[in-house]
Formats: structure tokens, C-alpha cells, sequence
């Protein structure tokens, strides 16, 4: 069978992984990085990675031939990071902090883990250079870390309690933490947006094709992937990606001028914003049945405060 290119990666996107930032230098000394999500675990003896490159990148070469790198494993606050570095050119480390080790690679002051290696081997792999590397060392944070699924930003919660552990903790009272906001805010949002986000798959669409949806419903006009980046917070990789399928499905017109990706509302994506949005406003107000109106604009201001507080 022939497969098609970006359904292949929209495949692969499924597979949710963990975002890393990979350094090095180049054969200058001058450092060098880039977002990586194709990080795996090789070998514990000895103790080797891999991750790979693909061989249309700017510091391809460099990376290809450092005999020394680092992966930092980021933190679910790490998004901007991520994003800074997952951008074509222009000097990555502006306004970073890092160190430099023995060997002159980068080590960002800012990481989940950070594993310092030595190139094993290097092999080609179709588009791509897969580098192996022995872990010389590392040093690991106990912080949540970033995951990157289906074109989108997450972070890992654990899975709910299972039926027996709920029936004990009823037995000895509540739990500590349902007296807290975070329990509250999460269950809230699970309720919510699970039925919600069933609205948005029975239309054929993806959760990241529903956030460019609205993104490009919400300006007149068109939008580049940069503007389309902060408003999503989608990876701009692929964001490129998610632009050209949608553009086939009809949601979007997609154009280049120069170097960039433009996208603008199609009447068949605004058509299904609209319908979604009277979905949207259906469960909103049977969730805030026995509210007052003054009583969701207060919630609805408490939780833009929160959001603010927690994003800076």
C-alpha cells in the first residue's frame, strides 16, 4: 500500500512521548539545540540513548558529528522553552540560562533530567540521523516533566483511585486532598470537557484541529504559524503539518508568502466553530445549573486569575 506522508505522522503522533531539548557544539564551538521528542532508552549496560535528527535541520551536521551532547528531559512548565527551541534559526539560547560543561556542550540550568553523553554511533535512517550515546551522567529533578500527544502539549496526572481504594478511603473519611483547589479545578475540568470533547470527535475533527478551528474563527483575516502558535500554544512543527491536513479536509485556506505558513478560515471550519460553540454553551449551562449569573462571572474572573497567577 502507498502511505501517505502526513497521515503517517498524524499515526505516529498518537503515541504520546516525552519533550526533550538536545545540545551540543558545533565544529566552531558554537552551542547548538534543538526540541527533540524522538528520545528513547537503549541499553543500561552500558548505559546508552538514542534520539534522532532529521537531516533537513540547520544543526543536523553539527549534531551528527559532536562527540559529546545533552538531552534535558524538560518540565511541564518548559512549553516557551520548548517552543523557543524547536524554531528554525535565530541564536536559540537568547536570554537562557546554562553552563557549559568539560566538553563545551550546553547544560541548560532548567530541566525534569538532564543526561550527559558521549556519541556511541551515529546511523542513517531514511530522512533522519539516529544518534546513540552513552549516558556519562545525570542528574534528575522531581518535577512533573512535558509530554507532547497528538500535536499537543500535556502533562501526566495519575489515573484516578480504582473502586476498592475509593471504598477505603470512604471507610476512614475524606480525602486530604479533595480539600484542596487543584482536586476541585481537575475534577471540574474532567467532567466538563470529557462530554465536550466527544462533541468535538463526532464532527471528525482532532482536539488540536478544534483549537486552530477557534484560533482562526476568533480574527478576520489570515494567520501565520507563529500568530497561530500562541494562540493554540500547538507545536509550530505541527502546527505546519495540522494546516496542510486541514486545508485537504476543507477547514482552512492554506498559503506561503516568503518563508511562511498562512492559514484562513474556510465558511465550513466557522460553520462547525458555530456549531460546537452552541454545544459548548449547552454543557456550560448545565453544569452551572442553581448558579446565578453574577455567581459564573465571578467564577469565570476567579479562574482568569488563577490561569494568570499559574502562567507566569
Amino acid at each position: 500500500m502507498s502511505i501517505d506522508a502526513r497521515e503517517f505522522r498524524d499515526a505516529l503522533s498518537c503515541f504520546g512521548t516525552g519533550v526533550t531539548i538536545v545540545t551540543a557544539v558545533d565544529s566552531t564551538g558554537a552551542p547548538v539545540g534543538m526540541t527533540a521528542s524522538s528520545f528513547n532508552s537503549v541499553s543500561v549496560e552500558p548505559p546508552l540513548i538514542l534520539w534522532s535528527v532529521t537531516k533537513a535541520a540547520l544543526s543536523a551536521d553539527a549534531f551528527r558529528m559532536a562527540s559529546h551532547f545533552a538531552v534535558h528531559v524538560l518540565g511541564a512548565h518548559q512549553v516557551q522553552l520548548s517552543n523557543q527551541f524547536a524554531r528554525s534559526g535565530g541564536d536559540k539560547f537568547d536570554g537562557v540560562n546554562y553552563r557549559v560543561n568539560a566538553h563545551g556542550v550546553p547544560l541548560l540550568d532548567d530541566f525534569s533530567v538532564l543526561f550527559q553523553c558521549e556519541t556511541w554511533a551515529v546511523y542513517e535512517g531514511g530522512d533522519h540521523w539516529i544518534i546513540v550515546g552513552e549516558v556519562k551522567e545525570f542528574h534528575r529533578e522531581k518535577i512533573p516533566s512535558l509530554l507532547f500527544s497528538e500535536g499537543a502539549y500535556a502533562s501526566a496526572t495519575p489515573l484516578g483511585s480504582t473502586q476498592e481504594e475509593a471504598a477505603e478511603l470512604a471507610e476512614v473519611g475524606r480525602d486530604p486532598i479533595e480539600n484542596t483547589l487543584i482536586y476541585h479545578l481537575s475534577r471540574a475540568n474532567t467532567l466538563l470537557v470529557s462530554e465536550f470533547h466527544r462533541a468535538i470527535s463526532a464532527q471528525d475533527l482532532t482536539l488540536p484541529e478544534w483549537r486552530v478551528l477557534t484560533a482562526l474563527n476568533a480574527v478576520d483575516g489570515a494567520q501565520d504559524i507563529e500568530a497561530l502558535h500562541l494562540r493554540t500554544s500547538l507545536h509550530p512543527n505541527a502546527l505546519r503539518d495540522l494546516v496542510y491536513t486541514m486545508q485537504d479536509q476543507g477547514l482552512c485556506h492554506r498559503a506561503l508568502r516568503g518563508q511562511k505558513i498562512f492559514a484562513r478560515r474556510t465558511e465550513k471550519g466557522a460553520e462547525i466553530v458555530r456549531k460546537l460553540m452552541r454545544v459548548a454553551a449547552r454543557y456550560e449551562a448545565e453544569a452551572l445549573r442553581g448558579v446565578s449569573q453574577s455567581e459564573a462571572e465571578s467564577l469565570r474572573n476567579l479562574l482568569r486569575q488563577v490561569i494568570e497567577n499559574t502562567s507566569q
